[in-house]
């Protein structure tokens, strides 16, 4: 899994995302899940959950 640097922008906090998950556009929906922050892209809203299968995602070990 890779990670992704946060820093502040403004007022807001903002993610640099490496360049293999960048979206194209300028908008993302955004949904928080308990601690997790989910984002996807507007125009593929259901593709996205429609063609990935959430079982292959592979989490850290904790330290």
């Amino acid at each position: 899994m890779q990670t992704a640097r946060l820093f502040v922008s403004d007022r807001s906090q903002a993610v640099r995302l490496p360049k293999d998950c960048q979206f194209n556009g300028n908008d993302v929906y955004v949904q928080k899940v308990g601690d997790a922050v989910i984002l996807f892209p507007i125009d593929k809203q259901w593709e996205t959950f429609l063609n990935y299968s959430y079982l292959s995602l592979r989490l850290p070990s904790p330290a």
